[in-house]
């Protein structure tokens, strides 16, 4: 190799003169007075896409594709527009990987989308979707209208699922809750498996759909909701809980063993015996200090009274 004499030894150990490059190549365009807006190129990189594992590449597709169909000039083509703009979509380890690139190694938007599909939606994240998509379950309380928008959104999630409709609804419909599918059944007439894949899917939009204006006025009535009692029923169980509670402290007031005659006389204040019982199966016994004496004087309270009880 022959070496250049006119350089210097700092000349070889400097960087050269600068020069961006990209991983993707800008086509030309016949438009010379074409010019992005500075506005739209803010809008572009207000939402960009990081390349975290809770982001979805193919959501973030759809929406720069939506912004670039909004620029529209003569001369000037979609996938210009898109080959420019889309660097300025990326942020953190997404503008990383672009710029890793071989510089104008992409020329296409095509390419473009298949190398970053490549890169952030790998067939491990393939697999997953398959996996939540197969195995679909509605969640507890979910009316028929969100667990159908859920599992749509699975779908736009993996557009690549190659799964055919009568699959599709399949795993919708064994998913579903007895309740959600006794509902979706009733709305199409009859069972939604004697329906054709076609019919099935127009007749499930509407039925959702008829679900979902009904049940807005069902949740206004609703006394219980995912476990949850309205404020009437919180209410009423604190005013039983604060008379058992006095009915409790009369009783801790009862004469004590020294005075045993007192506790049959008929003018003792200490109220009658009694017995409480709530619920057997998450309740406790406790027997009243005076059980000695008078054995007949046995309650059935909650756990949690006894504490409070003892503690006052």
């Amino acid at each position: 190799m022959v070496e250049d004499n006119n350089r210097t030894l700092r000349d070889y150990g400097a960087s050269g003169a600068f020069s961006l490059t990209s991983g993707i190549s800008l086509p030309t365009t016949q438009a010379n007075d074409f010019e992005f807006k500075p506005a739209l190129i803010q809008l572009v990189s207000s939402q960009p896409f990081h390349g975290l594992a809770s982001e979805c590449p193919q959501d973030h597709l759809r929406r720069f594709i939506e912004l670039c169909m909004t620029v529209k000039h003569n001369g000037v083509t979609q996938y210009y527009i898109r080959l420019s703009l889309f660097k300025f979509s990326l942020g953190s380890e997404a503008a990383k990987w672009l710029e890793n690139l071989p510089p104008n190694s992409l020329t296409t938007w095509d390419q473009v989308t298949k190398a970053f599909l490549a890169r952030f939606y790998p067939l491990s994240k393939t697999a997953e979707m398959h996996s939540k998509i197969m195995n679909f379950k509605d969640q507890e309380d979910e009316s028929l209208y969100d667990a159908w928008e859920r599992f749509k959104a699975l779908l736009r999630a993996c557009p690549h699922h190659n799964m055919e409709n009568w699959l599709q609804l399949h795993c919708f419909y064994n998913g579903l809750s007895k309740q959600n599918k006794m509902t979706l059944d009733a709305g199409v007439g009859g069972p939604i498996m004697l329906k054709d894949p076609t019919t099935a899917l127009q007749t499930i939009e509407s039925v959702v759909q008829n679900d979902k204006d009904w049940s807005i006025s069902e949740l206004a009535t609703s006394s219980k909701k995912g476990g949850r009692y309205d404020i009437d029923s919180i209410i009423m169980l604190n005013s039983k809980f604060d008379a058992m509670m006095t009915q409790m402290k009369q009783y801790m007031q009862c004469p004590t063993p020294s005075h045993v005659n007192a506790v049959n006389s008929p003018h003792n204040s200490c109220p009658p015996p009694m017995q409480i019982c709530l619920c057997v199966s998450c309740f406790v016994m406790f027997v009243c200090p005076m059980t000695i004496i008078r054995l007949n004087a046995i309650y059935l309270i909650p756990i949690h009274l006894i504490h409070l009880l003892w503690n006052k």
